[in-house]
């Protein structure tokens, strides 16, 4: 499944840190790492991040 967000940023803040929740607690954060997103437009699936 793919959800897609969008998150305006402002000129100050250049990145998103990010994790996710599918609903039933269940949380994937890049093993603690998080998920970080630049400018720019990405899809998570399956534990990847994919910019378009």
């Amino acid at each position: 499944m793919q959800l897609l967000y969008t998150i305006m940023v402002s000129a100050i803040h250049i990145s998103i840190t990010a994790c996710f929740n599918e609903g039933n607690n269940n949380w994937d954060s890049n093993n603690g790492r998080n998920y970080k997103f630049g400018i720019g437009t990405y899809y998570y699936s399956n534990g990847n991040i994919v910019a378009e």
